[in-house]
């Protein structure tokens, strides 16, 4: 009956109400007396004598026959292998299935004169709480039918989302299960795989997207890959980062960059380094995000082995929700890149329960913590600690400085009924360094051994976020952050009479202040904008100084120095027209003002996506974008050259061209094919010399620069990916690709990054364990060959002049190393109590120890030499979950 009928006569809707409940309630009695267990009655009347060894299947048809009854049961949950010996002597039928059935974690009920063998159903304090929405609009859907399926896909339970687009399932049986969302006239989804444990209830937030039809009488059943972006404005060049799915990839290190590498497209710099090289482009020209603010690198000692990348990111996988990471032609609100865009977000914390964590490893200490600030309103909390102990981080580093770190993050979300949700958060990173020279100065090959280096690194952001809903159809979003980026270091270095000599001396304080805000607007089933405006405020105040030979001890000079304010500005508006309901188009344009040199830009974009089949889509993307360079660049200042001026250094700029096609093979088998062209202009380059700022991999800059470099990558991605199913998943991926550049001698060469391919092939499997199913084993492997990266010549003879290394710059990355083949191995062992879980994990990172190959300069032979070095990086770990 419906809503309306009941509203209309009162009467009649109350005595079929009275009728429903009568009815309801005698099937509940009928029920309750035809489907009981037996453990302690006769099936018949008789006692039984059974002796002999039987696996369960021979049990079950001896039963049959002794006993004339009818035995059903899933051929998966009944284990043909294991054997069992029975001795029962005039045993009730009840008591002998309990007992043979518990030892294969099965229990059975009774149904007239059918006995049914099932799992043992165990329950936990862990369940599955959500919200479905409009993924245009974030209103919440009312009525959305939400289904319950295991870990093999199958239906196990149903609910519908209340008046707040709320659903439960309470009181699971722990392991992993999948939710699908669906509604008239929206396309369903499919979630990432939740995780219940016996500790706490995972939180979910799903998503639907209207269809552009008339749904009188046509439901839309087509379902959105797993690894589609959440932006709704992205149609191409991007996907999302499924934490639950993703996190158990070898080789991850609790780090979402780390993570972010194992896809297609995507080459590691090193073992020793998170540094993602995105399509041939340098790991300096991606761009970090957090919670809609554009951070710093926020790696732990980032840029100290190479711009762009770090040892481990200041974020825990623990508290990152599923984010979007794009590799190209993304859409309008993202600028300021070259590459890639790291759209990370944080997760809410558990607004029902309270769920805490600690683990130790040989890398340090993890804690962490969540829960509701109020269950009324849902306000929530989430905190997360890591603390590096002293030294044991010198293992990734591939060096023996003494490393200490430790990072810090938390987020607070704070609904109202009528004022919006706000929501803080912050992130802050610590890092310390302190090296001193080898003991014995008789020892001493290498500059790097004779030195003493301290060093103290800090980033942090701060920020609030506030979304408020007009009405159904309009929200508006704003965002206010403030990021800091701190550097004081100092180097030293003991000649030969072992004198202490400064080499270098740096400091960085530099602070943004970001307020960003857009309105995103439904105007019907075929349009919705989304325009919005951005302001960043840099303050600065940098000092760098180095000695520009180290190796004959020349006295420092100052590279670098700057103290000011510079302000950019970025507006940008995007439409989403649903042209049919197989075909979308998202038109868009931003531009950037940066008041330094007076630069602005336009900045168009394009994309396509065709559904021409329910499990299949064509997309087509095409993006202007731009890049400033870091404020050191801008204020370099050479010794002895007093006309240097970077400040009017243009924007770089890309014209990116992005194909995708889509193959959702099955539900769980998803093929995704993607060629690529990018043509980079402006970019800065040192005039008639090699140089270009797409290979810069140092810490400080002492060139004079124009923009007029040039750059080119272009290739092809494939990548199969089986989502987990049955306990296994898989994921092999490949690209083939090419990177030039031109500098500033107007020669097309090879880039440093040129690898030409990248081949990686992931496997993982679980197990679950135990009479009860309460314990879990996961085995995770990774293996990637990649080309290697590209180097220039050495000039031996200028290299034994300045007694370190130097490289002819004519022949600029004309050679390439050896290709590079790593394996990773993760195994986890997860146990799950009542309220309590404990995790014990092993990590390996370059199992197989490939050997990295590089160059320095023996002081004491005067002679340069070929090395060769390899990191085994493990990570032994406990975590206990309560």
């Amino acid at each position: 009956m419906g809503k309306g009928e009941c509203r209309t006569d009162n009467y009649l809707c109350k005595i079929r109400i009275t009728m429903k409940t009568r009815v309801l309630a005698l099937m509940f009695l009928l029920g309750f007396v035809i489907e009981y267990p037996i453990n302690s009655q006769e099936y018949n009347g008789r006692t039984y004598t059974i002796k002999g060894a039987y696996n369960l299947v021979e049990f079950i048809e001896m039963l049959k026959e002794k006993t004339d009854c009818k035995i059903a049961y899933k051929e998966s949950d009944v284990k043909k292998e294991k054997k069992i010996s029975v001795d029962y002597k005039n045993a009730l039928l009840g008591v002998i299935l309990k007992n043979v059935l518990k030892k294969y974690g099965l229990t059975f009920i009774q149904q007239g004169d059918r006995i049914i063998i099932k799992k043992e159903y165990i329950h936990s304090e862990g369940g599955i709480r959500g919200s479905v929405k409009n993924k245009l609009s974030l209103t919440p859907l009312e009525y959305a039918n939400v289904i319950l399926l295991d870990a093999n896909n199958n239906q196990i339970d149903g609910t519908s989302t209340d008046s707040c687009g709320i659903f439960k399932f309470p009181n699971l049986k722990v392991g992993r299960y999948l939710i699908k969302a669906s509604m008239l006239g929206y396309t369903s989804v499919l979630s990432d795989y939740s995780i219940v444990s016996s500790a706490k209830t995972s939180n979910l937030e799903l998503f639907l997207e209207e269809s552009s039809e008339n749904l009188d009488e046509v439901t839309i059943i087509a379902s959105t890959p797993r690894n589609y972006p959440q932006n709704v404005m992205s149609l191409t060049g991007g996907r999302v980062l499924s934490i639950e799915e993703t996190n158990r990839f070898a080789g991850n290190f609790d780090d979402p960059t780390r993570l972010a590498s194992s896809f297609t497209g995507i080459a590691s710099g090193s073992v020793n380094s998170n540094a993602m090289e995105i399509r041939g482009n340098s790991p300096q020209f991606a761009q970090w995000r957090m919670e809609g603010i554009e951070t710093p690198n926020l790696s732990h000692y980032a840029d100290m082995s190479g711009l762009g990348g770090g040892i481990l990111t200041g974020l825990s996988l623990q508290t990152m929700a599923n984010s979007d990471f794009y590799y190209g032609a993304y859409p309008a609100e993202y600028s300021n890149s070259l590459s890639g865009i790291f759209d990370m977000k944080m997760r809410n914390g558990n607004t029902t329960d309270f769920a805490h964590s600690v683990q130790l490893g040989i890398w340090g200490l993890d804690l962490s913590s969540e829960g509701p600030i109020s269950k009324k309103n849902g306000s929530s909390y989430l905190f997360n600690y890591r603390y590096s102990y002293s030294g044991l981080a010198d293992k990734i580093s591939g060096s023996d400085e003494g490393l200490n770190y430790q990072d810090l993050a938390f987020k607070i979300n704070l609904p109202t009924k009528k004022m919006g949700t706000f929501t803080f958060w912050g992130i802050g990173l610590l890092d310390k360094i302190i090296q001193r020279p080898e003991d014995d100065p008789k020892q001493w090959e290498t500059s790097i051994e004779r030195q003493e280096q301290k060093a103290n690194f800090q980033k942090g952001v701060i920020g609030m976020a506030h979304i408020l809903s007009w009405n159904d159809n309009t929200y508006l979003r704003s965002n206010v952050g403030i990021t800091y980026s701190g550097i004081k270091a100092e180097n030293h270095i003991y000649d030969n009479g072992l004198n202490r000599i400064p080499v270098a001396f740096a400091t960085k304080h530099e602070t943004n202040l970001q307020i960003n805000t857009f309105v995103n607007k439904r105007f019907n089933a075929f349009h919705t904008n989304r325009t919005g405006i951005s302001y960043t405020g840099i303050f600065y105040n940098l000092n760098f100084n180095t000695c520009p030979n180290v190796g004959l001890f020349y006295p420092m000079e100052r590279y670098a120095y700057g103290k000011g304010q510079n302000n950019v500005l970025y507006i940008y508006s995007n439409s989403l027209f649903q042209l049919t309901n197989k075909l979308k188009m998202n038109v868009g344009v931003g531009t950037q003002y940066f008041d330094l040199n007076k630069t602005w830009t336009i900045e168009p974009r394009l994309s396509f996506k065709w559904n021409f089949h329910p499990k299949q889509y064509l997309s087509f993307g095409y993006g202007l974008s731009s890049r400033r360079e870091r404020i050191e660049c801008y204020y370099t200042h050479v010794p002895n050259q007093k006309d240097i001026d970077n400040t009017r250094l243009g924007m770089g700029k890309t014209h990116q061209l992005n194909l995708t096609y889509d193959w959702m093979i099955t539900n769980n088998l998803n093929l995704r094919i993607e060629p690529y062209f990018q043509y980079l202009y402006n970019i800065p380059v040192e005039e008639n010399s090699s140089f270009s700022i797409i290979n810069f991999n140092a810490f400080i800059l002492d060139k004079q620069l124009v923009s007029t470099g040039k750059g080119k990558n272009y290739g092809i991605d494939i990548s199969l990916e089986h989502y987990l199913k049955n306990g296994w998943y898989w994921m092999i991926n490949g690209s083939l690709f090419k990177s030039k550049y031109m500098g500033g001698d107007n020669i097309w060469r090879n880039s440093r990054m040129d690898r030409d391919f990248v081949i990686k092939a992931l496997a993982g499997k679980e197990w679950t364990l135990g009479k009860k199913g309460n314990k879990i084993l996961g085995v995770n492997v990774k293996l990637t060959y990649q080309g290697g990266e590209r180097y220039s010549p050495i000039d031996y003879v200028e290299s034994e002049k300045n007694h370190l290394i130097k490289v002819d710059e004519t022949k600029a990355y004309s050679l390439q190393q050896i290709p590079s083949f790593i394996s990773d191995l993760s195994i986890i062992y997860r146990i799950n109590k009542k309220k309590v879980s404990h995790e014990f994990s092993v990590q390996l990172l370059n199992l197989n120890g490939f050997k990295n190959t590089y160059y320095q300069y023996n002081i004491l032979t005067n002679q340069v030499e070929k090395k060769h070095s390899a990191s085994l990086v493990p990570n032994l770990r406990y975590k206990l979950y309560f």
